[in-house]
C-alpha cells in the first residue's frame, strides 16, 4: 500500500470511526516492520487553519505535494505496553496516567486526553502491523472491554 493510500485510510478511519464506537475521536498509527517504531501518514496540508490545527514538527512540509510521516517510538507509553504485551491497554485518567506518553499516546495531538483505549491490530500472520488508539469516550459510561 502507497503513502497516499495509507493517508487515505488513516483519513477514513478517523473520520468515521469515533461515531461507531461513541468516541471523541480515533487514530490509526502503523507499524516500521523493518524497525519496530510507529508511524503515521497524514495528507498534505493546504489552508492555514489546517497547519495551524497540527503540530509544529508538520509545518515545514506544508504546501507540498506529497504526503507527510510522523514517526514516534513504539516502545513508550500505553502504546508501547499495547505492543509489547499484544493486548488492549485502558488508562480511565488519560494523560494523567503514568504510563502516558503525549510522543506516542497522542497521535492526533489532542489538547485533552480524559480518557484513551489502545489496541493492536493484527495482519493475517497474527504480526501487529498497527495500533488504534480510541479518544475520550463519550457519554457517562466509562471504557469497558465488556460492551
Amino acid at each position: 500500500m502507497g503513502k497516499k493510500q495509507h493517508a487515505t485510510l488513516s483519513e477514513t478511519f478517523e473520520d468515521k470511526f469515533p461515531k461507531l464506537f461513541n468516541f471523541e475521536a480515533c487514530g490509526l498509527i502503523l507499524v516500521d516492520t523493518t524497525n519496530g517504531s510507529l508511524y503515521k501518514i497524514i495528507k498534505n496540508f493546504t489552508t492555514e487553519k489546517e497547519i495551524s490545527e497540527k503540530p509544529e514538527s508538520v509545518m515545514d512540509n506544508a504546501g507540498s505535494n506529497k504526503p507527510i510521516i510522523l514517526r514516534m517510538p513504539g516502545d513508550r507509553g500505553i502504546t508501547g505496553n499495547a505492543m509489547t504485551f499484544k493486548e488492549i491497554q485502558v488508562a480511565h485518567e488519560g494523560d494523567q496516567s503514568i504510563k502516558f506518553a503525549a510522543e506516542a499516546d497522542n497521535s492526533l495531538g489532542l489538547p485533552i486526553v480524559r480518557n484513551i483505549m489502545i489496541g493492536p491490530c493484527y495482519d493475517t500472520q497474527g504480526k501487529i502491523r498497527g495500533i488504534i488508539q480510541m479518544f475520550n469516550k463519550m457519554g457517562s459510561d466509562p471504557i469497558s472491554l465488556l460492551d
